[in-house]
């Protein structure tokens, strides 16, 4: 829980610093991607799978709840910022 909430606010920060802001594509891109995240997420905490009881299934598991956290605070961060302006961007 610790690594987690670390993470995640230390990517609301960086969310919230204007040099690291993305574009509206880019943050649909990541939104999506962190689909895939989040899948690989639930299956490396699942403990019947063979390889994940070694020392590098551990830091595999580390790793991805790092990449987790962080993009849970930075996208929702980025979202809150840019999406106001989405609506400039939709078409009729």
């Amino acid at each position: 829980i610790t690594t987690f909430n670390l993470f995640d606010t230390v990517g609301r920060y960086v969310g919230g610093q204007s040099k690291y802001f993305i574009s509206l594509k880019c943050l649909k891109i990541c939104s999506w991607a962190r689909l895939f995240n989040i899948a690989a997420f639930v299956i490396f905490y699942i403990d019947k799978i063979d390889g994940l009881d070694t020392q590098t299934g551990d830091v595999l598991k580390i790793a991805n709840l790092v990449i987790f956290a962080f993009s849970n605070g930075y996208l929702q961060t980025m979202c809150c910022c840019l999406a106001p302006m989405g609506g400039s961007e939709q078409k009729n």
